[in-house]
């Protein structure tokens, strides 16, 4: 049943991959490693498990943003009894490719953001130079920053204050798109971040947009 849980269901490009419930890699000498990462408001979590030297290490940090210095205080601990020990390759999400040309993204898309209890017209608009800009409800246009693909999805990042209590109570101004072409439309999610210290990491939102070019 262990080893069920620790196989591999899917590969990233880097060669971490996801199991039920874990993530596996490699050090860059080969040693095979099982480890999680996670965090709540406050709170950040790291667990190494690596089985050919009978040895775990766990670190958890008091700040909700410090996924690297909890990285960094398992590579300086593990690495006092594993000599050869470095980071081992934890991004199972397919690499970032530039903008593409063409006319495919290119045009005015608007519709609705859903989550957390609230509803909001959304505007995406992209012009053929490659920029782009994301409006909430009645606010501004603020530009799309890193727009790019990945595999088949369309991402970047933006800010912008959505209208959900959860979103206005941890400031989470900070937004991040995926979205995927599907027919006419555009839809997947955009994560809203907090941006000072400490604050909650993550809030999810429902996103799908028509085109009227």
């Amino acid at each position: 049943m262990i080893d069920e849980l620790h196989k591999p269901v899917f590969a990233g490009p880097a060669g971490a991959a996801t199991t039920f419930g874990w993530f596996s890699g490699h050090t860059k000498s080969g040693l095979p490693v099982i480890f999680k990462d996670g965090g709540q408001p406050g709170v950040s979590t790291i667990m190494y498990m690596i089985p050919e030297e009978n040895l775990a290490c766990v670190v958890l940090a008091n700040r909700s943003d410090n996924g690297e210095f909890v990285q960094s205080l398992v590579d300086q601990m593990v690495g006092t009894i594993i000599t050869n020990w470095t980071t081992p390759k934890t991004s199972v999400g397919l690499p970032t490719a530039d903008f593409p040309s063409g006319p495919i993204y290119i045009g005015k898309w608007s519709g609705k953001l859903q989550g957390g209890g609230t509803e909001t017209a959304v505007s995406l608009e992209i012009t053929p130079n490659g920029t782009a800009t994301l409006s909430l409800g009645d606010k501004r246009p603020e530009r799309i920053t890193g727009l790019g693909l990945q595999g088949s999805a369309l991402v970047g990042n933006s800010v912008g204050m959505i209208e959900s209590a959860d979103a206005i109570r941890n400031r989470a101004t900070s937004l991040s798109l995926k979205l995927q072409r599907r027919d006419n439309k555009l839809a997947g999610r955009i994560l809203a971040s907090a941006i000072s210290p400490g604050a909650l990491a993550t809030l999810p939102y429902v996103v799908e947009l028509g085109c009227s070019k």
